[in-house]
């Protein structure tokens, strides 16, 4: 992709396309940049200075299944003074980024949406900004798409990554994504180049630096602590980015095509069902919510569901009990929902 220049990201310069609409009613507004004497819209995309991370990070359903994963890492370090000139017009960018949007926000719904603003980037008095974009990541195949690569490595894993490392980014100012409650710009990493830390850099600083001097200790403890305390700073912002992006991934997997399959499950038996976790946890979010209605309301003697595609090819079947009806039915058959 080519990258677009930090100086042409203008409100004139960004171009909101027309909202879509998905079947729960939350609206996706892609973005796009067109330069000054561009003929068309183009793909947003910025480059990350060569920075320190935490590491690929995981995002987790509440349920424990993998739902992302995002790429944490701080725009400079306040230990060493003043950030860079190009750290500094990297963090302008971003900042100008969700101004934008805010404006657009505000413009084309109201002041309460634009103040619902959700942006991938947690800034702390006395603290480095740390900025936390999404790997691009498959709910099908459950693999990052992010490509990762090294000086040594044409292509590296991203799950070796999962340590302090450091990494320079291409990163695709993708859409708003609108919820119930909130508007989150979506920050997803094209690709990365990485310098992996095998032992992390503290560990690599201190077997390097006591052989000749212990009076670096004072400034490794201190380091150390701040890496200690961005980390903390990490784990409470990881949970809220963890239920954003848990709420888009179950309505991609309700929108996914269905099959021609029904699960028939009697009344007598949802209380069963409910309590067999490694059956709950595959099912949609839709389908739960018809399966707990069902147990609360009662009044009908069985609850038909219509299966994906995914749940049928992805192993659903195998651990439902034997008492669970699986029907195949074509146009004959309707489900509760």
């Amino acid at each position: 992709m080519q990258l677009s220049s930090l100086k042409s990201i203008t409100r004139d310069n960004v171009i909101f396309e027309e909202a879509v609409t998905n079947q729960h009613g939350h609206q996706r507004v892609n973005i796009k940049i067109k330069p000054h004497g561009a003929t068309a819209a183009e793909p947003l995309v910025i480059a990350s200075p060569f920075r320190f991370s935490f590491g690929v990070q995981p995002s987790l359903s509440k349920s424990g299944d993998v739902v992302g994963y995002t790429l944490p890492t701080p725009l400079w370090n306040h230990q060493e003074g003043e950030p860079t000139q190009k750290e500094f017009a990297f963090y302008e960018a971003l900042k100008e980024l969700k101004h934008i949007c805010y404006q657009y926000l505000d413009e084309v719904y109201d002041t309460d949406v634009a103040e619902s603003i959700k942006f991938p980037l947690v800034e702390k008095e006395g603290k480095a900004p740390v900025l936390y974009p999404r790997l691009m990541f498959s709910q099908k195949s459950g693999k990052i798409r992010t490509l990762f690569h090294s000086k040594e490595e044409s292509k590296v894993n991203p799950l070796e990554c999962l340590d302090y490392c450091k990494v320079k980014m291409s990163i695709v100012v993708d859409s708003i994504y609108l919820g119930d409650d909130y508007a989150s710009v979506q920050l997803k990493v094209n690709d990365v180049y990485v310098h992996r830390l095998p032992h992390t850099q503290l560990q690599k600083i201190l077997k390097t630096q006591l052989i000749t001097s212990i009076t670096i200790m004072p400034k490794l403890t201190s380091y150390k602590v701040i890496v200690e305390e961005d980390k903390i700073i990490f784990e409470k912002v990881k949970e809220e980015v963890e239920e954003e992006v848990e709420e888009e991934v179950e309505e991609e997997v309700e929108e996914e095509p269905v099959s021609d399959m029904y699960l028939r499950i009697y009344d007598r038996d949802i209380p069963k069902f409910i309590a067999r976790k490694e059956a709950m946890d595959l099912l949609t979010k839709k389908q739960k919510k018809a399966l707990f209605t069902m147990f609360l309301s009662g009044g009908r003697d069985y609850l038909s569901m219509q299966l994906t595609q995914r749940q049928c090819c992805g192993g659903f079947l195998k651990p439902l009990p034997a008492w669970v009806d699986v029907i195949f039915r074509r146009d004959s058959y309707a489900a509760d929902f």
